[in-house]
Protein backbone atom coordinates (compact mmCIF):
# COMPACT_ATOMS: atom_id res chain seq x y z
CA UNK A 1 0.00 0.00 0.00
CA UNK A 2 0.95 3.65 -0.58
CA UNK A 3 0.56 6.33 1.47
CA UNK A 4 0.26 8.50 -1.37
CA UNK A 5 -2.29 11.33 -0.51
CA UNK A 6 -4.82 11.61 -3.39
CA UNK A 7 -7.84 13.69 -3.80
CA UNK A 8 -10.73 12.63 -6.57
CA UNK A 9 -12.73 15.97 -7.67
CA UNK A 10 -15.80 14.72 -9.89
CA UNK A 11 -19.19 16.17 -9.88
CA UNK A 12 -20.21 12.49 -11.02
CA UNK A 13 -21.27 10.71 -8.02
CA UNK A 14 -20.60 7.36 -9.98
CA UNK A 15 -17.33 8.33 -11.20
CA UNK A 16 -15.85 9.59 -7.60
CA UNK A 17 -17.08 5.99 -6.11
CA UNK A 18 -15.69 3.70 -9.35
CA UNK A 19 -12.17 5.79 -9.07
CA UNK A 20 -12.51 5.59 -5.29
CA UNK A 21 -12.88 1.72 -5.01
CA UNK A 22 -10.34 0.89 -7.32
CA UNK A 23 -7.84 3.06 -5.71
CA UNK A 24 -7.99 2.44 -2.01
CA UNK A 25 -6.68 -1.49 -2.97
CA UNK A 26 -3.37 0.76 -3.51
CA UNK A 27 -3.26 3.65 -1.88
CA UNK A 28 -4.62 4.14 1.84
CA UNK A 29 -5.19 7.81 1.44
CA UNK A 30 -7.99 8.58 -1.24
CA UNK A 31 -10.17 11.34 -0.65
CA UNK A 32 -12.96 12.77 -2.71
CA UNK A 33 -15.11 15.38 -3.66
CA UNK A 34 -18.17 16.53 -5.85
CA UNK A 35 -18.03 20.34 -5.65
CA UNK A 36 -15.09 22.98 -6.66
CA UNK A 37 -15.14 25.45 -3.14
CA UNK A 38 -15.30 21.73 -1.20
CA UNK A 39 -12.45 20.47 -3.25
CA UNK A 40 -10.03 23.37 -2.90
CA UNK A 41 -11.28 23.45 1.14
CA UNK A 42 -9.96 19.95 1.02
CA UNK A 43 -6.88 20.47 -0.49
CA UNK A 44 -5.91 23.09 1.89
CA UNK A 45 -6.89 20.91 4.56
CA UNK A 46 -5.08 17.76 3.82
CA UNK A 47 -2.10 18.67 1.24
CA UNK A 48 -2.88 16.09 -1.47
CA UNK A 49 0.25 14.82 -3.17
CA UNK A 50 -2.15 13.97 -6.18
CA UNK A 51 -5.35 15.70 -7.51
CA UNK A 52 -7.72 13.82 -10.24
CA UNK A 53 -9.58 16.97 -11.42
CA UNK A 54 -12.55 17.11 -13.39
CA UNK A 55 -12.67 20.83 -15.48
CA UNK A 56 -16.33 21.09 -15.16
CA UNK A 57 -17.98 21.11 -10.99
CA UNK A 58 -20.25 23.03 -9.40
CA UNK A 59 -18.93 26.70 -7.31
CA UNK A 60 -15.44 26.70 -8.63
CA UNK A 61 -14.60 24.76 -12.02
CA UNK A 62 -11.45 22.73 -11.97
CA UNK A 63 -9.09 25.46 -14.25
CA UNK A 64 -10.24 27.93 -11.35
CA UNK A 65 -8.73 25.42 -8.98
CA UNK A 66 -5.63 24.36 -10.94
CA UNK A 67 -4.82 28.41 -11.15
CA UNK A 68 -5.25 28.75 -7.45
CA UNK A 69 -3.31 25.70 -6.63
CA UNK A 70 -0.20 26.73 -8.50
CA UNK A 71 -0.14 30.15 -7.58
CA UNK A 72 1.60 28.90 -4.58
CA UNK A 73 2.22 25.10 -4.86
CA UNK A 74 4.24 23.65 -8.32
CA UNK A 75 5.05 19.96 -6.19
CA UNK A 76 1.21 19.14 -5.92
CA UNK A 77 0.40 16.40 -8.78
CA UNK A 78 -2.80 17.49 -11.19
CA UNK A 79 -4.15 15.06 -13.70
CA UNK A 80 -7.20 16.61 -15.09
CA UNK A 81 -9.61 14.38 -16.61
CA UNK A 82 -12.73 15.59 -18.48
CA UNK A 83 -15.37 15.24 -21.52
CA UNK A 84 -13.84 17.99 -22.99
CA UNK A 85 -11.40 17.18 -25.70
CA UNK A 86 -11.10 20.77 -27.00
CA UNK A 87 -7.40 21.82 -27.64
CA UNK A 88 -8.13 25.40 -26.06
CA UNK A 89 -9.37 23.46 -22.72
CA UNK A 90 -6.09 21.24 -23.17
CA UNK A 91 -3.36 24.24 -23.66
CA UNK A 92 -4.99 26.04 -20.84
CA UNK A 93 -4.62 22.97 -18.25
CA UNK A 94 -1.33 22.28 -19.27
CA UNK A 95 -0.20 25.77 -19.70
CA UNK A 96 -1.42 26.13 -15.86
CA UNK A 97 0.35 23.33 -14.59
CA UNK A 98 -1.34 20.15 -15.13
CA UNK A 99 0.54 16.79 -15.33
CA UNK A 100 -1.58 15.31 -17.21
CA UNK A 101 -4.98 15.49 -19.22
CA UNK A 102 -7.35 12.33 -19.62
CA UNK A 103 -10.45 12.34 -21.92
CA UNK A 104 -13.78 11.29 -20.48
CA UNK A 105 -14.30 7.63 -20.33
CA UNK A 106 -11.58 7.28 -18.52
CA UNK A 107 -10.67 3.38 -17.28
CA UNK A 108 -9.28 2.30 -14.36
CA UNK A 109 -6.26 1.22 -16.37
CA UNK A 110 -5.58 4.98 -17.52
CA UNK A 111 -6.02 6.54 -14.18
CA UNK A 112 -3.81 3.83 -12.51
CA UNK A 113 -1.30 4.66 -15.89
CA UNK A 114 -1.37 8.32 -15.03
CA UNK A 115 -1.32 8.00 -11.27
CA UNK A 116 2.16 5.14 -12.14
CA UNK A 117 3.91 8.57 -13.88
CA UNK A 118 3.04 11.05 -10.97
CA UNK A 119 4.00 8.26 -8.24
CA UNK A 120 7.22 7.95 -10.01
CA UNK A 121 8.01 11.54 -9.79
CA UNK A 122 7.08 11.78 -6.27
Amino acid sequence: MSDLKILLVDDEKDTIDKYAKHLKRKYTNVYSSYDGLDAYKIYKEISPDVLVLDIHLPTMDGIDILRRIRKNDLDTKIIMITAHSEDHLKNKAVALGANSYLIKPVSRYELKEALSLVDKVI
